[in-house]
């Protein structure tokens, strides 16, 4: 079997020549790659096709006038019969190639795309737009190298399927011994190396603001090198390097096929690009276990291990060298976990490739971890947010990875976690309904260069029926998930309430914490849809047991050993009841001078409340502990968890307590599923606060606290049986 590939040029330094060489290697014994190319370059990579077993054209340079020369028609004329498929390597030129391999039989026409930019020269933009129109008709498959090159070349996320610029990771994985080798070879050995490969024509590489960076970098590291790959001395270059002092600490290697050596050897990969499609060089560098840094023009999704970092071209060459120095002092991850049986592993991608040149049907190998962007308001210590955490905590990282969109620019709670588990937090404005333009835009800008994410998964509903259909429009499947039951009665939230009813139209799944839930935000008749789902709060329940040498350990600590604790954790919000459960608290501590209240959480109403219990006189007994990451040991301290609530969906909070086995008294707002255990009181808000302090009192002298976890289990609140729905869910979506 012989496939042609059409690419401009197959120079050493062609990061797409690169690609086709390693899915030639990778294929089966049998199949090779013929290479047709029009431009000339100093070094080029035909004796490596040659050793294969591949053979190599020269054809004058596609344009108007090839349509009406022979060149082309006698290629193919000449080799009738000899090629199964034509795979074009510069899209707008398949115009040019795929009416004559139509005509000569050829079936399998392949069109693949390697960047976001129809021409790095400004004359040839709009000619190569024009050309690239009639893509979608004239090819049986398009491939592109990530999401965003496809888009931008065929329009729709459903024109195209992804092809990674994979590499032979077994080939450029870490190697001491390759690193100690060049090192000793080099005069290296004490060196601080920070590498770079890239052609320095065209301009796109931006050499110039990478040598300021090491400059910066040599300041701070005396024993700093920099290491030029593919780059030949450069007059301009050279100038530059003696301006900066730094001529005798960058060294360039011209084209090298040693890189594989180079990466092990170096300790930190810089690639500050105005423009890339998706660098195999950035993929080269993470097989290698390197830290890499790159301007934020390049594409996220070449972001594959939790080691690479993007900023602004915006911020100063000293910033560039503060945070390269930071990365590369963290120890080299290995890589592996992320690269062997993913789609990044040349031998993986390259199956798919040999299945549809052999029978015309390509199946894309899994990328994983795949990416799920989940959308909040704000990643503080809410049950929605600890959920998604919980879940987060469980699922397979390897296969599943989430990253957040939240409303807001402050630092949550939640957020150093997210980032140490590998996830990204991205930010935009709060809807406030004046914005609504400029929210709008926002989002299709994000979605439009973030265009890995295949699945949406709002846990707000404020204003996800105004991004959902944003996000179906580039292809992704949304999810609206449900917390709550009811809401508020604000103008503000009435205002909410409208953009939620079309959710249930806009949605391809909706999930609810409860079937109230469910019922409330979607419709009565939702329990009748097929793409409905009750997704129950489910916590890791042996984290919550109930521990008598925490209880002891934390009442010491806050001075509270002999005391009948009453807890409420919750933000200070409205829809909490702060104000009836101070007033609950009062008649408690009327009837039981002994008894002490711990508020854990924060909220725009936590002053107010702070207020309140100052003046009730209330300041000795009421503690309030802020936002706190010890919840079992609160919960194991405590006697009682009280919670008024106006309203819940399903509050994880409950599930916990009961998982710690104290016992419960809540408003009987909070939906009935909530009831796990027999530790569940209920209580009307139409009673008054000496009522529930009853109630509450009841437990004044103490129970028995036992082992809940198997109680949690057979409800189906155990994280692990959660976790799992939503791995295999978000593997296997479809409508």
């Amino acid at each position: 079997m012989r496939i042609l590939h059409m690419i401009p040029d197959i120079g050493i330094s062609n990061g797409v020549m690169s690609v086709i060489l390693n899915y030639f290697k990778a294929m089966p014994k049998g199949v090779y790659f013929d290479v047709v190319y029009f431009q000339e370059t100093q070094k080029d990579r035909k004796e490596d096709i040659e050793n294969l077993g591949g053979r190599v054209f020269k054809i004058s340079p596609p344009s108007v006038k090839s349509i009406f020369s022979s060149e082309i028609k006698d290629l193919f004329l000449n080799h009738k019969d000899e090629w199964t498929a034509v795979h074009i390597h510069a899209p707008h030129f398949a115009v040019f190639i795929a009416p004559y391999a139509k005509k000569c039989g050829i079936d399998k026409i392949v069109c693949h795309c390697h960047s976001t930019w129809y021409s790095l020269s400004p004359k040839n933009e709009s000619r190569n737009k024009m050309l690239a129109l009639p893509i979608n008709k004239l090819c049986s498959l398009k491939l592109a190298c990530g999401t965003e090159a496809g888009l931008f070349w065929y329009k729709h996320k459903n024109n195209f399927k992804v092809l990674n610029n994979a590499v032979d990771f077994e080939h450029f994985k870490f190697s001491e011994d390759k690193r100690n080798k060049f090192r000793k070879e080099n005069n290296l050995t004490d060196s601080f190396v920070v590498c770079h490969i890239g052609r320095v024509s065209p301009p796109q590489k931006n050499h110039p603001f990478l040598l300021e960076v090491f400059s910066k970098i040599k300041e701070k590291k005396e024993n700093a090198k920099l290491l030029l790959v593919g780059a030949e001395k450069n007059d301009e270059l050279l100038k530059l390097c003696k301006s900066l002092k730094i001529e005798n600490s960058v060294f360039f290697l011209g084209q090298r096929k040693d890189t594989d050596c180079i990466l092990s050897a170096s300790d930190l990969f810089v690639f500050p690009s105005f423009k890339e499609g998706l660098p195999v060089a950035a993929v080269e560098a993470q097989a290698s276990s390197l830290p890499v840094l790159m301007s934020d023009t390049i594409t996220d999704e070449v972001k594959i291990t939790d080691n690479v970092y993007s900023m602004s071209l915006d911020e100063s060459a000293e910033k560039w060298a503060e945070k390269a120095i930071d990365i590369a002092n963290a120890q080299r991850k290995d890589s592996a976990v992320f690269f062997e049986n993913s789609a990044w592993n040349i031998k993986n991608p390259a199956k798919s490739l040999y299945e549809y040149y052999k029978t015309g049907v390509f199946k894309p190998t899994p990328d994983f971890p795949k990416r799920i962007l989940l959308v909040f308001g704000k990643m503080n210590r809410g049950g929605a947010e600890t959920l998604a955490m919980n879940i987060f905590r469980n699922i397979d990282r390897q296969k599943i990875m989430f990253d957040f969109m939240v409303h807001t620019q402050n630092h949550c709670d939640y957020d150093d976690e997210i980032k140490a588990l590998g996830g990204r937090i991205y930010r935009i404005e709060q809807y406030n309904v004046l914005n609504h333009f400029k929210y709008k835009k926002d989002w299709d800008t994000f979605l439009k260069k973030h265009s890995e994410y295949d699945i949406v998964h709002a846990h707000m509903t404020g204003s996800a029926s105004v991004f959902l259909p944003i996000a179906k429009k580039y292809g992704c499947y949304v999810i609206s998930h449900s917390h709550i039951a009811q809401s508020q009665r604000t103008f503000r939230q009435k205002i909410i309430d409208i953009y939620r009813l079309p959710l249930k139209r806009i949605s391809d799944y909706m999930f609810a914490c409860s079937e109230n839930s469910g019922r409330w935000m979607f419709g009565k008749n939702v329990d009748n849809f097929e793409n409905y789902k009750v997704i129950k709060n489910g916590i890791d329940s042996s984290q919550f047991v109930f521990s008598q040498d925490d209880r002891e350990n934390l009442r010491k600590t806050l001075g509270i050993e002999d005391k009948f604790v009453v807890c409420n954790i919750a933000r200070f919000h409205q829809q909490k009841n702060h104000t009836f459960l101070i007033d609950i608290f009062r008649e408690i501590h009327l009837k039981n001078q002994n008894s002490v209240l711990l508020l854990a959480g924060d909220g725009e109403l936590k002053y107010e409340i702070e207020k309140k219990v100052e003046k009730l006189g209330l300041k000795d007994c009421v503690k309030f502990l802020g936002v706190r990451s010890d919840i079992p040991q609160i919960l194991s301290a405590s006697d009682v968890f009280l919670m008024p609530s106006i309203y819940e969906g399903l509050p994880v909070s409950l599930v916990e307590a009961q998982a710690n086995s104290i016992h419960i008294v809540a408003s009987d707002t909070i939906s009935q599923e909530i009831k796990i255990t027999d530790l569940v009181d209920m209580c009307s808000l139409e009673n008054d606060a000496k009522y529930w302090a009853e109630t509450v009192l009841k437990y004044k002298n103490g129970y028995e606290r036992v082992d809940r976890t198997k109680e949690i289990s057979e409800h189906g609140y155990d994280i692990k049986q959660t976790s799992s729905f939503l791995e295999n869910f978000y593997l296997n979506i479809q409508l």
